[in-house]
Parts: C-alpha cells; structure tokens; sequence
C-alpha cells in the first residue's frame, strides 16, 4: 500500500520530465544554425511530397 503513496508524485515528475525534454527537443533538432530573440517564431510545415524519381 505504500507504493500507492508514491504514484501521483511519480506521475507529476514523469509529466514535468516530458514538458522539459519537449520544450528543448525543438532547439535540439534545430541545430545550431537558429538563433532565438525576441522576434515572434514562425513554424514551417513542409508536406513531404519530394523526391518525385522515386514514386513508380
């Protein structure tokens, strides 16, 4: 029954711990190549459709 004690702690730490990793995986992949500052970020959806030579 202890182990119940821990579970919501355990629960708020592994949320907390998604938030951090998710917040810098951007920066991560971005490389660094980007520069941030105050100017408001834009976010660019590329649709993936390239490489026409390779679809039969």
């Amino acid at each position: 029954m202890k182990l119940k004690r821990w579970e919501p702690f355990m629960a708020v730490l592994l949320l907390v711990l998604v938030y951090i990793i998710s917040s810098r995986a951007g920066k991560m992949a971005a490389g660094i190549s980007v520069k941030t500052g105050k100017e408001k970020p834009v976010v660019v959806i590329d649709a993936g459709h390239g490489a026409s030579n390779l679809r039969n």
